[in-house]
């Protein structure tokens, strides 16, 4: 008896680029709906999308290949805790996963921030007193240079 799902499995093992071309065309062919479906199920299902993103390839976005599940565990409740956003901007994570912050006298543990914010934390040397001269500056406060008025 021919048994055509192996006689197609041998086939595809043997023909991969022939695979690929017909996999593109009907891609390419499809395309539209394709789009469509995966912008539905994502709209329908985000939270499920969030949790595999953050789940599934999450040693591999923490590049904690190495890191004990207790580890992964702990970063994992502590963006669920956040939730899923930066302490600071509370922007979702895009490009890199949020960053652990701490304070780096004392080593303990402030919360997870994306790279800007943490970046910005750090240029500031994490000293409040300068971020709340920041503040006042961009609300126009205690501002000391002759030409500060020219600007508005």
């Amino acid at each position: 008896m021919f048994d055509r799902a192996a006689y197609m499995k041998e086939w595809g093992k043997k023909n991969p680029k022939k695979v690929r071309a017909i996999a593109r065309r009907y891609y390419l062919k499809h395309r539209k709906k394709r789009l469509g479906d995966t912008r539905a199920y994502y709209k329908k299902n985000r939270s499920v999308v969030l949790e595999k993103m953050h789940g599934i390839h999450l040693r591999k976005r923490l590049r904690l290949e190495r890191a004990t599940p207790e580890v992964v565990a702990w970063y994992k409740s502590l963006l669920k805790e956040q939730g899923g956003v930066c302490a600071i901007c509370k922007r979702p994570p895009m490009k890199h996963r949020l960053a652990v912050d701490h304070n780096h006298k004392t080593n303990e543990i402030r919360g997870l921030l994306c790279a800007r914010c943490n970046r910005g934390i750090g240029l500031f040397f994490d000293d409040q007193a300068m971020f709340l001269r920041a503040a006042d500056y961009l609300e126009g406060k205690n501002i000391t240079c002759a030409h500060a008025g020219i600007m508005s």
